[in-house]
């Protein structure tokens, strides 16, 4: 079953998501978070920013919430 997390990246932000490393650059500067946890699969194409996973297990489930919200506060 899994669950999917979906941030959308504002307007004059740019985002990407390459070797486990968000970047983000707005008009106040760049933040860099690495992200990595087992069985959780993220992707950034410039737009949104999605976290998923195939597991059912609740402490899996509850990490894709965590890395989204991380990436709202980036954004």
């Amino acid at each position: 079953m899994g669950v999917e997390r979906r941030v959308e990246v504002p307007g004059g932000v740019t985002a990407s998501f390459e070797e486990r490393i968000l970047r983000v650059t707005g008009p106040k500067g760049t933040l860099e978070r690495t992200m990595r946890y087992p069985q959780v699969e993220m992707s950034c194409d410039g737009a949104e920013f999605v976290v998923s996973t195939a597991s059912d297990r609740r402490k899996i489930t509850a990490m894709c919430g965590t890395f989204a919200a991380h990436a709202r506060n980036m954004f």
